[in-house]
């Protein structure tokens, strides 16, 4: 079957509700044949989720109107207010020297539950 999205001049992005509707306008004045064509389709693009979506992804956007495009959202942080990442903490030049070694607590963070419990014991 050809893409149904096309044949019958559906949007891709409609819910499987709006698609459900919309054929079922299209039913009610229908012949015979076109019926069992439209109840095809409509099988195809709400009872297999995967299908459908490869349908939508391979119709052709150019046969519709062109959706307005989304606002940029306008950004309120600066660029010093960004989130601190590793690379923030070494140094560029000698990533060695700004990292110290463990202190025992760090150490004992990282040691496995029966051993912390046998050395408080």
């Amino acid at each position: 079957m050809s893409n149904a999205f096309d044949v019958f001049d559906l949007d891709p992005s409609s819910s499987v509700a709006d698609l459900t509707a919309m054929l079922r306008e299209r039913t009610e004045l229908a012949s015979t044949e076109q019926r069992a064509l439209l109840r095809d389709a409509w099988e195809e693009l709400t009872l297999h989720p995967e299908r459908r979506l490869l349908l939508a992804l391979t119709a052709f956007p150019e046969t519709r109107d062109v959706l307005t495009a989304m606002p940029a959202v306008a950004r309120t942080a600066s660029a010093t207010d960004a989130p601190l990442d590793l690379l923030d903490f070494i140094d560029p030049l000698n990533p060695e020297a700004s990292l110290s070694p463990p202190d025992a607590d760090e150490i004992a963070l990282f040691a496995p539950p029966s051993t912390q419990l046998s050395k408080r014991l």
